[in-house]
């Protein structure tokens, strides 16, 4: 029941990152500091569903919408620098090219999430019934 509420603060740090664009812009150069807190993210994610190290379920609300924030500025961002930074004869097929990549990429991201779950399900303890 928890996935519908994390999807949902995870939605609106999207929101509010690709809606803050007009406030900031990060530089191209600088991208990579939020897909590696992304990066880290997972990780402790993923630590936490081995060793359930997390206090309860708010800090998991606190780190999905983070992780919303991180997701949707590095997206807005690269999209807003491509456009910015590429010569205008090519400016439409390299959006393309970018659109392109990001879905394959969630492709991607979503195989590998099965492969993910699937190891991480039977470390999980079981559960008792009550909620």
């Amino acid at each position: 029941d928890a996935f519908v509420v994390y999807n949902a603060l995870y939605q609106c740090g999207v929101f509010i990152s690709r809606s803050s664009i007009s406030l900031h812009s990060i530089p191209t150069s600088h991208l990579m500091v939020p897909s590696l807190l992304q990066a880290l993210n997972l990780g402790l994610l993923i630590l936490n569903a081995l060793v359930h190290w997390l206090p309860g379920y708010w800090a998991a609300f606190v780190v999905f919408f983070w992780e919303g924030l991180l997701g949707g500025s590095v997206y807005v961002n690269a999209f807003n620098n491509l456009n910015a930074e590429s010569h205008e004869l090519s400016r439409e097929f390299s959006m393309g090219i970018c659109s392109m990549a990001d879905s394959v990429g969630i492709a991607l991201a979503s195989v590998l999430s099965i492969v993910v779950e699937n190891w991480l399900l039977p470390l999980q303890p079981v559960e008792t019934g009550l909620c």
